[in-house]
C-alpha cells in the first residue's frame, strides 16, 4: 500500500556531473526539503558522499540491467546524436564533428530507466522526476508536490517545441500509472525510439503521454504556461522554491538569467539583438 502523503524524487547522476552540479543539488535538497519527501539518486558507478534519512543512493547499473542491455544493443554512432554518421555491414563509419541531442538516443536513457525502475520499487504516492542540476532555493511546503494537481503526470509543455523534462510529478495511485512506464521503457527496448521524429527522452515522453491521454490511459496537466517555451521552469510555481541550471552558461553564472526570468531589461536585450552581447 502506498502512503498517500510520501513523495520520492529520483535523479541520476554520473561522477562529473556529481563534482560540478549535483553536490549542491544534494545539499540544497537536504537543507530545503520537508521530512516527507525522499530523494533517491541512481549513481553511474561513484559513491556520493552525503549521508542522510531522506537521502538513498542506488548504482544504477546494477539496479537496471535492462539499460545495460539498451546501451550494449546501441553503440553506433548515429544513435548517439551523431547526425553525419553512416553506418552499414561493409562501410566503414563516417563521423562528422556535428552532434545533436535531438538524435542521441542513448545518453538520455539513464534517466528513463532509472525513473521507469523507481516507479515499480517505491511505497511513495508521488513520483518525481527531478533532473540533477537543480538547487533548492528555499523551505519546499510539505503539501507542495500534492498541490500541484490531481492528475497522473504534472509537466512543464511547451506550444512549440517537445516538453521540458527537468521535472515531472507521477501519482502512483492512479490505476494505469505502470502502463506508463512500461511503455516508456518498451519504446527503448524496442528501438521504437528510432522511428520517431527526435529521440530524445522529452519527445519520447511527449509522444507515449499524448497517445495514453488519447486513449484516456491517462490523464495529464502542464503546470506552465504553454507560450513559455525558453525556460518554463523557472517561470512556473516550481520558480518560488528552485532554479533548473540547464545549460552549460546557467550552471557558469550559478543561477537563471533575467531573461530567463522575462525581465531581460531592455538596453541588454537592444545589445544582444545586435549580437554585442552573450546570448544568454
Amino acid at each position: 500500500m502506498r502512503d498517500a502523503n510520501t513523495v520520492n524524487v529520483v535523479t541520476t547522476m554520473h561522477r562529473g556531473g556529481y563534482e560540478q552540479y549535483g553536490r549542491e543539488m544534494v545539499r540544497s535538497f537536504l537543507q530545503h526539503w520537508p521530512s516527507n519527501v525522499r530523494l533517491t539518486i541512481y549513481a553511474e558507478d561513484f559513491d556520493v558522499a552525503e549521508t542522510s534519512e531522506k537521502l538513498e543512493v542506488l548504482d544504477l547499473h546494477q539496479m537496471c540491467p535492462k539499460l545495460l542491455a539498451f546501451k550494449k544493443a546501441n553503440q553506433e554512432p548515429w544513435q548517439k546524436g551523431f547526425t553525419g554518421s553512416s553506418v552499414g555491414k561493409e562501410a566503414r563509419v563516417k563521423l562528422t564533428n556535428k552532434y545533436n541531442f535531438k538524435f542521441d538516443g542513448v545518453k538520455f536513457s539513464n534517466k528513463v530507466f532509472a525513473y521507469c525502475k523507481e516507479a515499480s520499487r517505491t511505497d511513495a504516492r508521488y513520483l518525481v522526476w527531478l533532473d540533477a542540476d537543480t538547487v533548492t532555493l528555499k523551505p519546499v511546503p510539505a503539501d507542495f508536490i500534492a498541490s500541484l494537481g490531481d492528475t497522473f503526470v504534472e509537466y512543464l509543455g511547451r506550444r512549440y517545441t517537445h516538453s521540458e523534462c527537468g521535472f515531472m510529478r507521477f501519482d502512483l495511485h492512479h490505476p494505469n500509472a505502470q502502463q506508463f512506464f512500461k511503455a516508456m521503457q518498451a519504446m527503448y527496448e524496442t528501438g521504437e525510439i528510432y522511428t520517431l521524429n527526435e529521440w530524445h527522452d522529452s519527445f519520447v515522453f511527449d509522444v507515449v503521454r499524448s497517445v495514453l491521454s488519447a486513449t484516456g490511459t491517462i490523464d495529464e496537466h502542464s503546470i506552465s504556461s504553454y507560450d513559455v517555451s525558453r525556460h518554463p521552469f523557472v517561470n512556473s510555481v516550481l520558480g518560488t522554491y528552485m532554479d533548473h541550471l540547464k545549460g552549460d552558461e546557467r550552471k557558469a553564472a550559478g543561477s537563471s538569467s533575467l531573461r530567463d526570468h522575462g525581465k531581460e531589461p531592455l538596453p541588454r536585450k537592444i545589445l544582444r539583438k545586435l549580437k554585442l552581447v552573450k546570448d544568454v
